[in-house]
């Protein structure tokens, strides 16, 4: 991505994407009584298949979640492990998850790649929200950070209503993986919330398949790549932005010719260049000033901010940048030079102190030999005999 794609991608991360499983159970705990469930073979199954081995792995349980199956096998990983508490009647607490979630990010920032798992088994559908907003809170998904959502007897009906008012399920790298029945005749189903098609915000059907992922070929693998043709088509959707004028990258009026909407500009162009290319229209959001810009993206309520950004320590701590694409290199400079008259060639290359200094001496040599020669006439200088 570019800086037009500011706050959603981490600053020159070479690390390859890693996967953030969050796994959630819309059914009561007493509900898996009695069944055989083999989410942990599944978990290790996947984990084995999409994450390297240099990979960290960071694991967010409830108080009903046994985590030892999964600790076992993610041996060999560096493993964090923090917990977290959902009444099914209260939720779970935003600012715990919140503060547990910055832990995970500065775990992802020190790692060669993450994966998160969030495991939770109770009654807890009130669970997606909490997670969501901790999810943009702390910033854990970014641009090298994909979401794979598990749950566990959704309908489909019942899904896009949970996940079409949360930002991070429907707007950052999430796939949904919905699994039913019995452990005899399970049935998993692969969906990706799609915000822009022809038709509008809609959940699409990747893939559905009986039995557990680990019995599939690279198919499964190949599903997860979709994840970066999410924003490959717009379908001509309108995309809110918000910038100030910065000259020459920003510019507001009707000066400049050619100029669309009255904005141009080095940044500008760029921005129409990528509208053009994935097929969106432009609609600048006003702002009052600088702290706006950046406070309406981060409340969602515009895409970008399509602005040039100094990466800062201070900005670091709100927000993330995309890819740099420009530079700023420290130089020796001088002014540009002027054509001047001819008439000045030959007094312009000395300072005004110079032709002082001439001029003084031009006058005050002359008085000093004058006076040296009146002086000499009044003495009689005759021959040594």
């Amino acid at each position: 991505m570019l800086r037009v794609l500011s706050c959603l991608c981490l600053l020159n991360v070479a690390a390859p994407p890693s996967l953030v499983f969050a796994f959630v159970s819309l059914i009561s705990k007493e509900g898996w009584a009695g069944q055989e469930w083999r989410a942990w073979e599944e978990v290790e199954a996947i984990l084995r298949q999409t994450t390297e081995a240099r990979c960290s792995a960071a694991l967010l349980t409830d108080a009903h979640t046994p985590s030892p199956p999964l600790l076992q096998s993610l041996g060999g990983w560096s493993v964090f492990v923090a917990g977290a508490s959902c009444d099914g009647g209260n939720g779970t607490s935003s600012s715990h998850l919140v503060s547990l979630l910055r832990q995970v990010h500065q775990v992802r920032k020190r790692s060669w790649c993450l994966t998160v798992v969030v495991l939770v088994t109770a009654t807890c559908p009130s669970f997606l929200a909490p997670l969501a907003e901790a999810c943009m809170a702390a910033r854990l998904l970014a641009g090298d950070t994909r979401l794979l959502l598990l749950l566990r007897g959704a309908t489909y009906s019942s899904l896009a209503p949970l996940l079409a008012p949360h930002w991070p399920f429907t707007m950052a790298t999430t796939l949904v993986l919905n699994m039913q029945g019995a452990t005899q005749d399970s049935r998993a189903t692969l969906y990706l919330y799609r915000p822009y098609t022809s038709e509008g915000p809609s959940l699409v059907r990747v893939k559905e398949w009986r039995g557990k992922p680990s019995t599939l070929n690279s198919t499964f693998l190949h599903r997860l790549h979709l994840l970066q043709d999410k924003f490959s088509d717009f379908h001509g959707a309108e995309v809110k932005v918000t910038a100030k004028p910065f000259p020459p990258y920003w510019l507001e009026g009707e000066e400049e010719r050619g100029a669309r909407d009255g904005h141009h500009g080095t940044d500008y162009l760029l921005l129409q260049a990528v509208a053009s290319a994935l097929n969106f229209s432009v609609a600048v959001v006003p702002t009052s000033d600088w702290n706006e810009v950046t406070e309406k993206v981060e409340k969602r309520e515009a895409f970008m901010a399509t602005i040039i950004y100094a990466v800062l320590p201070d900005r670091l701590k709100r927000y993330s940048f995309s890819y740099p694409y420009e530079y700023a290199s420290p130089t020796f400079c001088m002014n540009k030079p002027l054509l001047r008259p001819q008439f000045l060639s030959l007094y312009y290359p000395l300072t005004n102190e110079v032709w002082l200094s001439i001029l003084l001496a031009l006058v005050l040599v002359p008085l000093v030999l004058v006076k040296v020669r009146l002086c000499g006439d009044g003495y009689d200088v005759s021959p040594v005999r």
